[in-house]
């Protein structure tokens, strides 16, 4: 057979030389050209003068620009999943360091292998239940302790032995959430859940500076021990713990102060929902609101500082607030908690010692104490205002609703009493003022 040939028209499409368009060339069909990151290719025969936008000559067949838009799109997309890696790769785990955490293995030596690995801006990741036979020491400033979302309670879960303390802090801006530290039951507490240890060589000023969120502690002797000044615990539960918060102060600190104690639940057992032993001198910008406490001794118990603010907590139990001797001459406000009482045999809502100047109770329902609704020292400037104190104390001499003792100077202004357990609607001393109050049972 003959060769054969074909003759006609051009069907394969050829690049043109040189392939960068020109409209003062002219082209064949389907010749490929480049103009500006684009290709394209004639459609017929293109005359000069023809410009490259005119579809009548010319047709699109290969957008670089939209090609390479989208390889930087899936190369950023790269850039952000490398970011999130490193980022993850700055969380360290136990398990990582040997921890088995079953919950009854002692993974004391491999957290704390984790935590004296941890460098600043790290996050220390509890995803499982932790036994520890003593306390770790955190010794980096910058770091985070944080739970896992998917563990059966509360995020991590880290048990700690009878007597024993849990996280030793002693370094700045160490930050705890959603984590459980617990003993081992009511008659095995540890001793301190979180103790953030101000005092320690490598602390410089005392700032703790830290944030608690989420966090509970359960079966401890104290729930959280701060030593140091700015620091907050919010949205965390304390059961069964003697004290849960307690305030002490340092050996090194003129003044502890900048605390926000807002919106977390306290079951204490034999103490106080708050236990301030700073002195006097010591105490400033203290906020305690919007908690609700259960049981226990008290709900507050310290000395009278400047501005603090005690305001919107809901507690039923012993003591509501509880001021200790202080001469010095405080701000302090109690106002919009809701004290009522049950359990405890001999409870006031709220006790003021002698000297104790400049505290104001407004705007309180303070309810059924067995002892005293308002029980006030011979402190100056003391101020009972807006209040509904109602059946407070039982028969004798000193349980009343209200008791402004000998020496006690302020004012007990527009409050309704009402008694009806058998003791004086009020019984106020020769220097505390009494006007405007309501007392539908006296």
């Amino acid at each position: 057979m003959g060769t054969r040939q074909y003759v006609g028209a051009r069907y394969v499409p050829k690049f043109a030389t040189p392939i960068a368009w020109d409209n003062a060339r002219t082209y064949e069909a389907l010749e490929i050209v480049t103009y500006l990151g684009t290709s394209y290719t004639s459609k017929k025969p293109v005359p000069t003068g023809v410009e490259i936008t005119n579809t009548e000559y010319w047709v699109v067949t290969g957008n670089y620009n939209a090609q390479v838009e989208e390889y930087r799109q899936e190369v950023q997309a790269v850039t952000t999943d490398v970011a999130t890696l490193e980022k993850q790769v700055n969380w360290k785990t136990p398990e990582m360091y040997g921890a088995v955490g079953d919950g009854t293995t002692d993974d004391r030596t491999a957290i704390q292998a984790m935590l004296t690995d941890m460098h600043t801006g790290e996050t220390a990741y509890f995803g499982n239940k932790y036994y520890i036979s003593d306390y770790v020491e955190i010794n980096t400033q910058g770091i985070a302790i944080v739970g896992g979302f998917d563990s059966p309670e509360y995020g991590g879960y880290v048990k700690v032995a009878t007597s024993k303390n849990g996280f030793v802090v002693n370094s700045p801006c160490v930050d705890f959430r959603n984590i459980t530290i617990i003993g081992t039951s009511d008659e095995s507490q540890m001793a301190i859940g979180i103790y953030y240890n101000t005092d320690a060589p490598t602390r410089q000023a005392g700032d703790i500076d830290s944030f608690l969120d989420a966090v509970r502690i359960s079966y401890a002797n104290k729930g959280i021990v701060f030593r140091g000044k700015n620091a907050s615990v919010k949205n965390s539960f304390f059961s069964h713990c003697v004290n849960c918060i307690e305030l002490q102060q340092t050996s090194r600190d003129t003044e502890n102060r900048g605390y926000i104690i807002e919106s977390n639940r306290f079951h204490a057992w034999t103490g106080y929902a708050i236990e301030n032993l700073i002195n006097r001198s010591g105490v400033r910008n203290i906020l305690i609101a919007n908690n609700f406490a259960d049981y226990g001794a008290g709900f507050y118990r310290g000395y009278v500082g400047e501005t603090e603010l005690i305001s919107n907590n809901v507690y039923c139990s012993g003591i509501g607030a509880y001021f200790r001797t202080n001469s010095n001459a405080g701000h302090d406000k109690v106002i919009s908690n809701c004290f009522k009482h049950y359990g405890e045999p001999v409870a006031r809502g709220i006790y003021i010692e002698a000297s104790c100047n400049k505290i104001t109770i407004m705007d309180n329902v303070i309810e059924e104490f067995t002892h005293t609704g308002i029980d006030i020292g011979a402190s100056a400037y003391c101020d009972v205002l807006y209040n509904r104190i109602i059946n407070n104390g039982t028969a004798g001499s000193d349980k009343h609703n209200l008791v402004a003792n000998t020496g006690c100077v302020g004012y007990g202004c527009y409050n309704v009493f009402t008694g009806t357990n058998g003791g004086d609607v009020i019984h106020p001393s020769t220097d505390f003022t009494t006007e405007y109050n309501i007392s539908p049972s006296a």
